[in-house]
């Protein structure tokens, strides 16, 4: 979900479907650069880019505090912006240079968000609205956070807390079911 200054929820739908596109082209070993639909994949990433950059040009005013956002900081809710980073995250790890950059400075926001960072009128990770399975999504962020270049220490702090907040949730009935069990499995079985 979208926000501008005082501005109700607006949806930026193919956001989602962009980046599930190049993580499933990724992880078929077609991403940008390589692979028999490496173009296709390059296109999606493109697309992606431009809608996140459309959304946060239309959006850049929020900002009361007054400090620097990053682009998915600024115009996505804590389950599309996890859904985003895990796909960039990939095509970053394999292709390194801007890409890489970025996404060390967008998951470090990530993990000040999760440890109680300056808020915005954006929900977080941590928030009821975002999904189970974004939240088993973000520890696999987490755990892949170092290779990027963020602080292994932040990042480890980090899934620690979102891990022991999706237990809480759990053990308070809030998160259940087999959902549940797979988003721990998935981004916090080691902890």
């Amino acid at each position: 979900i979208a926000r501008g200054a005082g501005d109700a929820p607006a949806r930026v739908p193919e956001v989602r479907e962009l980046a599930l596109a190049l993580r499933g082209l990724t992880a078929a070993g077609h991403g940008p650069g390589f692979g028999e639909h490496g173009d296709e994949a390059v296109v999606c990433l493109e697309a992606l880019r431009e809608a996140l950059r459309a959304d946060a040009k239309a959006r850049n005013s929020w900002a009361a505090d007054g400090r620097d956002r990053t682009v998915l900081e600024q115009v996505l809710d804590g389950d599309d912006r996890t859904m985003v980073l895990a796909a960039l995250a990939e095509v970053a790890a394999l292709r390194g240079g801007d890409l890489a950059r970025t996404m060390q400075a967008e998951l470090t926001a990530l993990c000040g968000d999760v440890l109680g960072g300056p808020k915005t009128p954006v929900p977080g990770v941590l928030h009821s609205s975002t999904s189970t399975a974004s939240l088993g999504e973000a520890g696999r962020l987490f755990a892949m956070a170092p290779a990027l270049g963020v602080d292994p220490e932040l990042a480890s702090k980090a899934r620690s807390a979102a891990g022991v907040w999706l237990a809480q949730e759990a053990d308070l009935g809030r998160r259940s079911g087999p959902g549940a069990l797979a988003a721990m499995l998935y981004g916090f079985a080691d902890l």
